[in-house]
């Protein structure tokens, strides 16, 4: 297969002149975030089948359209795009991977009431709290890929305030805080809590502030969205359900920008190189760098040692986002490499967060 960069500028025209002469339904809108990111939406309810003009399906628009997107988005500077695609198979030809499973665990409110913290008080948060607020959810958004950066205004926002919840201290201040949704069970008695995001600095003030909302008055379910590994699935002795949902798919656009961006602990040092195959990029050979660690920071070269780690763009996405460690990525077959010490040395580069995005921001 060609190039994608050599397919030469008539195709890519007639591409952009498909655009303008409305032979598909998509209206793509993109922003820039703080991590050099961007968001994709596109017209709701549309799945690929509807994004283009019957007359011209079976042509490679959508395709195309696809392939100039990524390309105008590295030209911008973007080096990791989220989408939230109608089709994960489809997306993922052209190199989005989905790494962020949301977990909906409903669990019995009187199983919540034996655990063993003590209820504490919680409330509805007023605005006096957002500072609070604000510090605890970026506590946890550090350790995380796809939450957003968020301002104080963003909870003064009367949709985020009316659902935002706080467990006050032992002491003073906030140990917790949480989005909770809670609407009345119809043909029953009592009512079901959602806890939609769950924001505290551990474990103990998390399992606190749900078993205080588990006393609240009427209350007689509790389902709680969690992200994969939470400790919550351990934290109950009986039997419970669950659900795994998908939500957002992400894609590294420049590979060399996404591992200079990383901020690796001060005491790492490590030197971990890859050949990353993208046929979007270049068809014709891997994407190679070697990304050196120091002192809390990352040099990437492009080139690519002997003992280079090989895999595809998807996969790399996984890494990157802490979908995937490099053992199970090697098990999978989708991680090629010689050296067991270059898999242990990428594990630590890119340990230390979980892929997660809340349904607050679904998209």
């Amino acid at each position: 297969m060609a190039s994608t960069a050599k397919i030469g500028m008539g195709r890519r025209q007639r591409w952009a002149d498909s655009i303008r002469m409305g032979r598909w339904f998509v209206s793509s809108v993109t922003n820039r975030n703080r991590y050099g990111g961007v968001t994709l939406r596109f017209l709701p309810r549309l799945s690929s089948v509807w994004l283009t003009d019957p007359k011209h399906q079976g042509c490679g628009h959508a395709g195309g359209l696809m392939v100039q997107a990524i390309h105008n988005l590295r030209e911008r500077g973007c080096y990791i795009c989220p989408l939230w695609p109608s089709s994960y198979r489809w997306y993922g030809k052209f190199g989005w991977a989905s790494p962020a499973p949301v977990l909906e665990l409903k669990v019995w409110p009187d199983l919540v009431r034996q655990t063993k913290p003590a209820p504490g008080t919680v409330r509805q948060a007023t605005s006096d709290d957002v500072m609070a607020v604000q510090r605890l959810y970026t506590e946890g958004a550090r350790l995380r890929n796809g939450q957003s950066v968020r301002s104080e205004d963003f909870w003064l926002k009367e949709e985020m305030l009316s659902q935002l919840w706080v467990l006050e201290g032992e002491s003073s201040g906030l140990d917790c805080c949480a989005l909770v949704k809670r609407e009345d069970i119809r043909f029953a008695q009592g009512k079901k809590v959602t806890v939609r995001e769950l924001h505290g600095a551990t474990f103990a003030s998390q399992l606190r502030l749900v078993r205080s909302l588990a006393e609240l008055d009427r209350v007689v379910a509790l389902n709680l969205e969690l992200p994969a590994g939470s400790l919550f699935l351990q934290a109950f002795p009986e039997r419970f359900d669950i659900a795994v949902k998908l939500t957002m798919g992400l894609r590294v656009l420049d590979v060399e920008q996404a591992l200079a961006h990383l901020k690796p602990p001060d005491d790492l040092r490590a030197e971990v190189s890859f050949e990353v195959y993208d046929w979007v990029i270049d068809a014709d050979k891997p994407l190679a760098v070697t990304a050196h660690a120091e002192e809390g920071h990352v040099e990437v070269s492009e080139r690519a040692g002997k003992d280079a780690l090989r895999c595809d763009v998807n996969t790399f996405t996984q890494l990157f986002a802490g979908g995937l460690t490099a053992a199970d990525a090697r098990e999978l077959g989708r991680l090629e490499g010689d050296n067991p010490s270059v898999f242990a040395a990428c594990d630590a580069l890119l340990a230390g967060r979980v892929p997660y995005r809340s349904w607050i921001e679904a998209g």
